[in-house]
């Protein structure tokens, strides 16, 4: 091990994600790190967030900043269009916070206490108060709003004129965490730091911790990577790379082991790396790597590089607190393939994806299996979600094979491609493997959309390999989406049809929305799925919600027409959203099948029949605020808000004859401005 004293390092993991189970990221770069000679401390700040926001302490904060500002408006004669929204939200999560303080356990005491979790009564009251909870931090941070997976304007995207505003401000909910976090670290000391932006809901926070890093520590090598920072790179101008690299020191693009191994070597080399000129001649042909080349002033990439998947060395969880997250049980994330092995979908993009040297990849089997049973043995784990974009048929094949010839007792889970190779035997085989859940990307019950979208299959095939899977005692989960831009409402309501003609043989479903995505073939060639043009909003510099003609307008009646009959099936199962507990491939509905079978979320009954019986201790706790008589009519304001932004988006998501459509937070700053006289008298009740 080299010696590391002259500087600490350290890889965070940032809010908004899932805190029920640690992701792969920083484990797998920590363990090419200490192979490599060198160490990072990786610091799951999602999970930390998640203890801060959930605490008793927290919450009478948050009853203090409700209470206060809503006495302030509801003593005013007239509000502002602005201050009537945020008088809405406050409003409406005055009940939410009363319930919030009369809970006597907090929902993550519930979350890790097995008596409790597996009982549906306190889970669903865990649920509930948990999205309580988030509710009214949303409230207290207007305009924002925030879930564990979302940190998101009310109106509009992220575009740097937000971010800066969200920084400059101190707006995030998480403000004081972080400063009590970096207040923890030796700053003088501070020689790098990593931040992981793998989910869109992170970005907000991403660009807030670097702003605080360089504030306490200017010295330190700040660095974005992750799958989501691959992707906004990849599709950005330039201009907006810049503006990134205005805000930290470098990019890590597709893979960042080796990256960060060699910047570790150079960042030792502490008088070239003070200077921005001789710092990049320093760095610039580091692999993956993206910096500001300080004379031209454009991004850089280094070489591109490859990692070969039997190279990669064992994750290494060690920094991270498997105890804390908001489970009773832990499970692992492990990676054996890179990539999807079919790469054909018309409607998908993957980053690592777009060139020829960054298609699948996979692990020897042997060699996954034997780090699956060190991981087990050294973590005392026997979970595992096989985080894998899709996992080859062979592969999983010789993985089950491996997994009961060396019997090796492990239960997991992952997501496959629907494949004429899974047949009745092979589907056995991953059972007895210890394989308990799966989801399929089925996307439509159309054979014509299916042939549109190049998925290569058929839906008899899908019928045929949903129903062997769920035959062998594995859970099945179907994830597919309406209003793509060749589909028909009739054809929309075939894949409805094929879930419910199927519902005994699938255990969870999804029937999403459309949403185009930069780089997939799709938005390459848009005359050839019948769009008339692409777009974007104007403040969407991240270049993550792509926009086209025919305009969403007709999805949405798709949608509408789609909803009665979503509906009628989904009144057979029992369907949450992430990351609870009836959503696809969230750790809960994991552990919810293990404990309880694959049909668990086949019976609605007992989870609407437990839950209204739940035995929740209270203790009275009240602030004036959240009991005073509201003085403005908050239902009638709604109303009116809705109606009014529903009309502004009409206007801000058109493009006109323009390149894009006007909505940016510029736009609609100017347009609460306009809004100024639309006042809301007292006398006007």
């Amino acid at each position: 091990m080299k010696n590391n004293t002259r500087g600490k390092r350290i890889l965070i993991y940032p809010p908004f994600a899932d805190p029920t189970q640690p992701y792969l990221a920083l484990p797998a770069l920590k363990g090419y790190l200490r192979r490599r000679g060198w160490d990072a401390a990786a610091v799951d700040l999602n999970v930390e967030a998640a203890h801060y926001l959930l605490s008793p302490s927290h919450a009478i904060r948050c009853a203090e900043r409700i209470s206060e500002r809503f006495l302030e408006l509801n003593a005013r004669r007239s509000l502002r269009l602005d201050e009537q929204m945020e008088y809405v939200g406050l409003a409406q999560a005055r009940p939410r916070m009363t319930q919030w303080l009369a809970f006597g356990d907090t929902p993550v005491e519930i979350f890790q206490d097995a008596s409790k979790f597996y009982d549906i009564g306190w889970y669903t009251a865990a649920r509930n108060m948990t999205e309580d909870i988030l509710a009214c931090v949303s409230a207290t941070a207007y305009p924002f709003r925030y879930h564990f997976n979302q940190a998101s304007h009310r109106v509009v995207p992220w575009d740097f004129d937000l971010l800066d505003a969200y920084c400059r401000e101190t707006q995030s909910p998480l403000d004081n965490f972080y400063r009590d976090f970096l207040a923890g670290l030796d700053a003088a000391d501070l020689q790098f730091a990593g931040l992981s932006l793998t989910f869109p809901s992170q970005l907000p926070e991403v660009f807030y911790l670097a702003r605080l890093l360089k504030k306490i520590a200017p010295q330190c090598f700040t660095m974005i990577g992750g799958a989501c920072m691959h992707q906004i790179v990849t599709l950005v101008p330039e201009a907006t790379r810049g503006k990134i690299l205005a805000a930290v020191d470098a990019v890590g693009l597709f893979e960042g082991e080796e990256t960060v191994a060699q910047l570790f070597e150079r960042l030792d080399d502490g008088q070239k790396m003070r200077d921005p000129r001789e710092r990049f001649c320093c760095t610039k042909d580091i692999p993956n790597l993206m910096m500001l080349d300080p004379v031209t002033g454009k991004s850089h990439v280094g070489p591109l590089q490859v990692l070969d998947m039997d190279d990669l060395p064992l994750p290494d969880y060690s920094d991270l607190p498997l105890q804390r997250y908001l489970a009773p049980e832990k499970i692992l994330l492990f990676a054996p393939s890179k990539g999807c092995y079919w790469n054909k979908c018309s409607f998908c993009f993957y980053g690592f994806n777009t060139s020829a040297r960054h298609g699948y990849r996979e692990m020897n089997a042997a060699n996954a299996v034997s780090q699956l049973q060190t991981l087990r043995r050294r973590y005392g784990v026997k979970h595992f979600y096989i985080s894998a974009d899709v996992l080859s048929p062979d592969f999983a094949a010789r993985f089950a094979r491996e997994l009961l010839d060396r019997r090796v007792s492990i239960l997991w889970a992952t997501d496959l491609r629907i494949e004429k190779h899974y047949t009745p035997w092979l589907c056995d085989a991953l059972f007895r493997s210890g394989l308990r859940a799966v989801a399929f990307g089925v996307e439509s019950g159309s054979d014509r959309m299916l042939r549109i979208m190049k998925k290569g299959i058929r839906t008899a095939l899908i019928r045929k390999v949903g129903k062997d899977f769920h035959t062998a005692g594995i859970a099945t989960a179907y994830m597919a989406f309406s209003g793509h831009p060749r589909e028909t409402i009739q054809e929309s309501l075939q894949t409805v049809a094929m879930i419910r003609d199927q519902r005994a043989a699938i255990d969870l479903f999804i029937v999403g929305e459309f949403g185009l995505t930069g780089g997939c073939d799709i938005a390459n060639h848009p005359s050839a799925y019948g769009i008339k043009r692409i777009f974007y909003t104007a403040g969407d510099e991240f270049r993550m919600y792509p926009l086209f003609e025919p305009n969403p307008g007709n999805r949405n009646g798709l949608r509408r027409c789609l909803n009665d009959a979503v509906g009628r099936v989904a009144a057979n199962f029992h369907l949450d959203h992430y990351p609870w507990a009836g959503a696809i491939s969230t750790h809960h509905s994991f552990l919810y099948f293990l404990r309880y079978g694959q049909d668990v979320f086949r019976k609605p009954s007992i989870w609407a029949q437990k839950a209204a019986g739940a035995g929740i201790k209270t203790r009275q706790l009240a602030w004036r605020g959240l009991t005073v008589k509201a003085k403005f009519p908050v239902r009638r304001l709604a109303q009116t808000h809705h109606r009014i932004l529903s009309d502004f988006l009409a206007r801000a998501l058109s493009p006109g004859k323009e390149p894009s459509a006007p909505l940016s937070f510029d736009y609609f700053r100017k347009h609460l401005r306009r809004c100024e006289d639309t006042r809301f008298e007292k006398k006007d009740l």
